[in-house]
């Protein structure tokens, strides 16, 4: 017994070896010694402050930001008034602007249609009308009575033409095969130039007489007798018939004037101070087309007549051919 305390006493005082295990406690113990779960660690135990603070950041570890998602804001009374007006003012220029752009639409539309009625409807109707005033003199010269005349005899229209009435008619081969227009006494636009499409200066000469014989017509609207008017060539002939036969011109040259130039329409054109001595006749328009800015003027020369007996003019006697 003693022997075994002096042992235990002996193994106090020498140090434990790390190298032994579990098995040399053991063996210096009397009993077994039981080992002891290790218990997990709390869960729920605080931290002191000092474990809780934030470690400083680094180049690697930024801090992370949380994404707020911001409240919606009602909006006031007064932004909500000022929305509804700008809507209202919105919808009401939109509104304007979708009506203007109809009507403009719409208002081009009618001046489209209504220009192309002038240019093209109503010159067509015009050309039948006065197509027919042209057709109704020959009519009314069928029923004269022979007339003859000596070799370089001309004769002078008879009497005085009525006003706003056709008493001539003229034929200009140049402006088309079948160019024919009656000519009535005056240049009333809604009386005779409208109507008959030619009308003569009441100023101016009669057919046969010595001094000159004008006329006018319009460019492009009612039948736009002188349309083509500025095709006209010296050496042309223009054919003016009256119930005593056939005066024939030739075309001279044509000028470009202002409409006070009425000198172009004297007795001796461009010359209205010289007495006449030869008969021409003269054509006016206006200048540029679709506009009364200048007038064209064509001036041509009396060369001949050939009375009714004899037959018209071999370049426009396809109009007397009985079909």
């Amino acid at each position: 017994m003693r022997e075994k305390i002096l042992e235990m006493a002996e193994s106090k005082k020498k140090p434990a070896d790390p190298r032994k295990g579990a098995a040399s406690v053991a063996k210096s113990s009397a009993a077994p010694v039981r080992k002891s779960a290790a218990k997990p660690a709390p869960t729920n135990v605080r931290k002191t402050p000092a474990e809780t603070a934030k470690k400083p950041a680094t180049l690697n570890s930024r801090p992370k930001k949380t994404a707020q998602v911001p409240e919606p804001k009602q909006p006031s009374k007064s932004e909500t008034s000022t929305k509804s007006v700008s809507r209202r003012k919105f919808f009401k220029s939109s509104l304007s602007s979708a009506m203007i752009t109809y009507l403009l639409a719409a208002g081009g539309v009618v001046l489209t249609t209504n220009f192309a009625w002038q240019m093209w409807g109503v010159n067509a109707v015009s050309s039948n009308k006065q197509l027919t005033v042209a057709d109704a003199l020959t009519d009314k010269w069928a029923n004269l009575p022979t007339t003859h005349y000596k070799v370089g005899e001309v004769p002078v229209f008879q009497g005085k033409p009525v006003e706003n009435e056709a008493f001539a008619k003229m034929y200009v081969p140049r402006l088309g095969h079948d160019w024919v227009r009656a000519i009535g006494e005056g240049v009333s636009v809604k009386n005779v130039l409208d109507k008959m499409g030619v009308g003569h200066y009441p100023s101016s000469e009669l057919p046969g007489q010595l001094g000159n014989f004008a006329v006018a017509a319009h460019r492009t609207t009612y039948g736009a007798a002188f349309d083509d008017l500025d095709k006209m060539k010296p050496g042309d002939f223009v054919y003016l018939e009256t119930g005593d036969g056939w005066y024939t011109y030739k075309v001279t040259g044509h000028k470009i004037v202002w409409p006070t130039d009425v000198d172009v329409i004297a007795s001796v054109p461009r010359h209205p101070d010289e007495a006449p001595t030869e008969r021409y006749f003269t054509m006016t328009t206006c200048t540029p087309r679709h506009t009364a800015q200048k007038r064209l003027v064509v001036f041509s020369k009396f060369v001949g007549f050939t009375e009714r007996a004899s037959g018209a003019p071999a370049e426009i006697a396809h109009f007397f051919v009985k079909k």
